[in-house]
């Protein structure tokens, strides 16, 4: 995993858990006195916050620091999505439509 995809796996983790105790950007901004606009960089993975910055994002959004950088599993997905999409790029046809059509039972 590279920087640019620990950023956005971070900030996915940010979203979800702003989302998950119902607060807007704004208020999670308000709430560790940051603009909405950092809010959206970090959710986003285009900026990384301070030390202290993570620690008033624990804080608000009412979880741990192991929680807030438990995305483990977001890697695991990707790397199950890649092998998947390998797989299908050396599959014939015959078996693309039955994986298309088992797809679809889902």
């Amino acid at each position: 995993m590279n920087g640019q995809e620990f950023k956005k796996l971070f900030g996915l983790q940010v979203k979800k858990y702003r989302i998950k105790n119902k607060l807007s950007q704004e208020e999670l901004a308000e709430v560790i006195e940051k603009s909405q606009r950092q809010i959206s960089l970090i959710e986003l993975g285009k900026s990384f916050p301070s030390p202290d910055t993570i620690t008033s994002l624990v804080s608000a959004l009412n979880c741990d620091l192991s929680e807030l950088f438990g995305f483990s599993n977001y890697k695991k997905d990707d790397v199950m999505r890649k092998e998947l999409k390998n797989l299908i790029e050396t599959c014939s046809e015959d078996k693309i439509k039955i994986l298309y059509t088992i797809s679809q039972c889902l």
